[in-house]
C-alpha cells in the first residue's frame, strides 16, 4: 500500500497595524509646524499556525496464490505504508511600522524639519508556529522611522 499524505502546513499568522503620528497622502502638504511628536509602537505580528500531523499509512494487502513451479506456497501480506510526515509550522507575521510622519503624493514637504519628532518603538515578530517537523520562522520585528515621503 502506499504511505500516508503528509499533514498540511500552518498559516502564516497576520501583520502588526502601523503607528503613524500623521499620515498625509494626496492633495496639499498641510502646514504644520512647531509641534513636539512622540512616536508611538505599531502591533506585534501574529504568531503562525501549527503545522497538521501526517497522515496514516494504507493497510498492506493479502498474499496471494502463486502458482508458479518452485513455489510451495501462498505469498505473505504485504507491509503497511509507513506515516506521512508532519506539516511545517507557518512563519510568524511582521511587526507593524512605526512612523512620525508619513506623506504619499504631496511632493517633498519640509514638515520633518519643522517639527521635533523623538521616541518610538519597534514592533516585535510573531513567533513561527510549532511543527513535529519544521517549525515556522519567526517574523521580522517592525521598522522605526521618524519620516517617510514617497
Amino acid at each position: 500500500m502506499s504511505g500516508g499524505c503528509g499533514g498540511t502546513g500552518g498559516g502564516g499568522g497576520g501583520a502588526g497595524g502601523g503607528s503613524f503620528a500623521i499620515f498625509v497622502v494626496g492633495g496639499a502638504a498641510p502646514a504644520v509646524q512647531g509641534n513636539t511628536l512622540r512616536l508611538g509602537t505599531g502591533g506585534n505580528g501574529g504568531a503562525g499556525g501549527v503545522g497538521g500531523a501526517g497522515g496514516l499509512g494504507g493497510i498492506g494487502s493479502a498474499g496471494g496464490n502463486n502458482t508458479g513451479f518452485f513455489c510451495a506456497g501462498k505469498g505473505g501480506r504485504g507491509g503497511d505504508g509507513g506515516v506521512g510526515g508532519a506539516g511545517s509550522g507557518g512563519g510568524g507575521g511582521c511587526g507593524g511600522g512605526t512612523f512620525g510622519i508619513f506623506t504619499s503624493g504631496v511632493g517633498a514637504p519640509n514638515l520633518c524639519a519643522a517639527n521635533t519628532l523623538s521616541g518610538g518603538t519597534s514592533a516585535v515578530g510573531g513567533a513561527g508556529g510549532s511543527s513535529g517537523g519544521n517549525p515556522g520562522g519567526n517574523g521580522f520585528a517592525g521598522v522605526v522611522q521618524t519620516c517617510v515621503s514617497q
